[in-house]
């Protein structure tokens, strides 16, 4: 697929650009992407983070996480994700969570969890597509390759 909103939106890895081509791209009108920032900086008290996407609505602040195996599968990083994605819901940010494997096997449900989401907000609702066309992701089946520059 080429022409789609991975050619404006940046991205810093395989998978965020996968999301965006194969989730974001076929979820939504082409015109959000003025709501859409990516690696978006945010401090909660002390602490600071660096989103994948930030996706800002009239009310919803979305917080698009995308998960790449390699950095997210030992106990550290299990419970590290899960301190900041509290610390990012109590600063009232919506979190949304995408792994690898659920954008390459499971990508219709990726992009209908965005839109259902993205249709709570007056804003975002009307830049939701009503009929997604989604296609198989061209995408390895090791997870390892999510960290791959885009």
């Amino acid at each position: 697929m080429s022409g789609g909103l991975e050619q404006v939106i940046p991205a810093s890895s395989f998978l965020e650009e996968a999301f965006v081509r194969w989730v974001l791209t076929p979820a939504v009108d082409a015109a959000i992407v003025p709501q859409v920032h990516s690696q978006f900086p945010i401090s909660v008290g002390e602490r600071n983070y660096r989103l994948d996407y930030l996706i800002a609505g009239g009310s919803l602040r979305l917080a698009v996480e995308l998960d790449g195996f390699a950095f997210h599968s030992d106990r550290t990083a299990f419970t590290y994700d899960r301190l900041r994605q509290n610390d990012l819901a109590a600063s009232g940010l919506t979190v949304l969570r995408f792994s690898y494997d659920a954008v390459r096997t499971d990508t219709a449900r990726c992009v209908a969890q965005l839109q259902a989401l993205l249709r709570q907000d007056p804003l975002l609702a009307p830049l939701v597509t009503a009929v997604p066309r989604v296609e198989v992701p061209d995408m390895a089946g090791d997870p390892m390759r999510a960290a791959d520059p885009p």
